[in-house]
């Protein structure tokens, strides 16, 4: 090996620490996992995190675990499958992770539930949104939807 092809190997060993950092605080606000599902890459875990937006994983490298003593390891018959999204997916999911964004399912729903009300709310409503737009989880998007109702229907 070249001093420079050492030096872009130890580079690139830098981005990949530097990225399981950043994985592993994920790690820590959603639930997550590890197995080794990849036959490709029987020596790299698999870390599986569901977020609201859906499932996020990556390969994580074996000298990098030692950031993730909070994620358990499951056997490969005890770990739910990949969902099939790829990497361009994994992605938009992240970026609706960190922007707090609303899927446009679950929008729907909300305007699904709310649009028959009797009292001049309709789905277009500026309210609808904002109730959609600020629940970043399905439970707590229920429990607003369901105290919005309440006070709607007092």
């Amino acid at each position: 090996m070249t001093p420079e092809q050492a030096a872009e190997r130890a580079a690139e060993i830098g981005i990949y620490r530097e990225r399981a950092h950043l994985i592993a605080h994920l790690a820590t606000q959603y639930p997550a996992y590890f197995a080794y599902s990849d036959p490709d890459e029987p020596d790299w875990p698999v870390i599986y995190i569901t977020t609201p937006q859906g499932q996020l994983s990556w390969h994580i490298a074996p000298d990098d675990l030692d950031l993730f003593p909070h994620v358990p390891k499951l056997g490969v018959d005890e770990a739910p499958l990949w969902d099939g999204h790829t990497t361009a997916e994994k992605y938009e999911r992240l970026a609706a992770v960190v922007c707090g964004w609303t899927p446009p399912g679950v929008r729907r729903v909300v305007r699904l539930i709310l649009e028959p009300t009797t009292d001049g709310w309709s789905a277009s409503s500026p309210d609808v949104t904002r109730i959609a737009d600020s629940a970043p989880t399905l439970d707590e998007l229920k429990s607003k939807v369901n105290a919005r109702l309440d006070e709607w229907l007092a």
